[in-house]
């Protein structure tokens, strides 16, 4: 493209002017580091053409605001009627390409300075470049995450799972401890994953979010994998004591479950046949016949009035382990009335 001195003169004019303007428009705000509560350090930001109504960010806000506008070669938001308003009053200016490189370089200029001041308000040091505050933005978003993730690690050798609740999930996942770290080793993000990232931390660069992705799930890895390390070392002694709490639990709720056998008529031969009536320690009853209670039940599903009972009597709300608990206590109980189911014409 052939570049005029005219263009030349204009360009250099242009950027004269811009420079003149983010000068002033910086001048004219206010900014400053402190504690709000609990501990948490914010930067209250009081923009010239809003300043009855402060901005807060924290300092991940402040990296990812800062890498954003870097990366932005033209205006790519939408500005309300204030700031326009603000600038044709004071300014006189309403070209949207000046509008475009005035705003791009006041924020940019804007969180550079309010990260200087971080950096000040925590001592660190005064020199870090961008490429070192993207890490540490990574670095604590991954955290955070890991933070948000719930591994459950109780009964893991006795159950041989793990069960793990993302932040970008609603549900839980299960995996065998046999296979849950090779699968960690391949995860990456999908679109739940990007959806929390952008959402929680407004982070919209997808080279930030792949590095954030990485380092999440490496820090999971880490964690998961000293946890069945030490799951399946020395805690024989808090493995039996687990166990032992589940067959007391078992044994309660075989103690709190009634039944009453009897002979049954029916079908169109007028043949007897032995049932049983259970209550369950919910309070739920309902009756089977001698044949069912001679089928291995290997999994028996609860409805939510068995899980209050649970809850009620135990503290217990974890739907995995309530279940687990069901097994148990059908594969204990089954047995038991069926041999009396067999006995009872004897």
């Amino acid at each position: 493209m052939k570049v005029t001195i005219k263009g030349i003169i204009k360009e250099s004019k242009e950027d004269l002017l811009v420079d003149r303007v983010v000068e002033s428009l910086l001048g004219d705000t206010t900014y400053g580091v402190y504690h709000r509560f609990m501990g948490e350090i914010i930067s209250e930001v009081k923009c010239p053409w809003n300043d009855s109504h402060p901005i807060y960010y924290n300092e991940i806000e402040s990296i990812s605001h800062l890498n954003a506008f870097k990366n932005m070669t033209e205006w790519g938001y939408a500005y309300g009627t204030n700031i326009t308003n603000y600038m044709d009053k004071n300014y006189g200016i309403t070209d949207e390409n000046i509008l475009g490189k005035i705003y791009l370089k006041y924020y940019t200029v804007l969180f550079t300075n309010i990260l200087n001041d971080f950096d000040n308000y925590e001592r660190k040091p005064m020199n870090e470049s961008v490429e070192n505050k993207e890490d540490l933005l990574v670095d604590k978003i991954s955290q955070f995450m890991l933070d948000d993730t719930e591994i459950i690690d109780e009964f893991i050798p006795t159950m041989e799972r793990v069960i793990i609740f993302y932040p970008f999930y609603t549900i839980e996942n299960f995996y065998s401890t046999d296979k849950v770290l090779p699968i960690l080793l391949k995860r990456g993000y999908d679109l739940d994953f990007v959806n929390y990232v952008q959402n929680t931390y407004s982070i919209k660069d997808w080279n930030l979010i792949t590095n954030i992705s990485q380092r999440y799930y490496s820090l999971l890895y880490d964690k998961v994998k000293e946890m069945i390390g030490s799951s399946n070392n020395p805690m024989n002694e808090s493995v039996k004591r687990k166990e032992d709490t589940l067959n007391k639990i078992v044994d309660f709720m075989v103690q709190d479950t009634t039944w009453l056998i009897f002979m049954d008529t029916y079908g169109d031969d007028g043949s007897e046949h032995v049932r049983v009536e259970i209550t369950f320690p919910s309070g739920d009853l309902d009756e089977f016949p001698m044949d069912e209670m001679d089928v291995e039940w290997e999994q028996f599903f609860m409805n939510e009035s068995d899980r209050d009972y649970l809850e009620e009597q135990f503290g217990i709300t974890e739907r995995w382990i309530t279940q687990e608990l069901y097994n148990r206590y059908i594969k204990k109980l089954r047995p038991i009335i069926y041999e009396e189911m067999v006995n009872y014409n004897r």
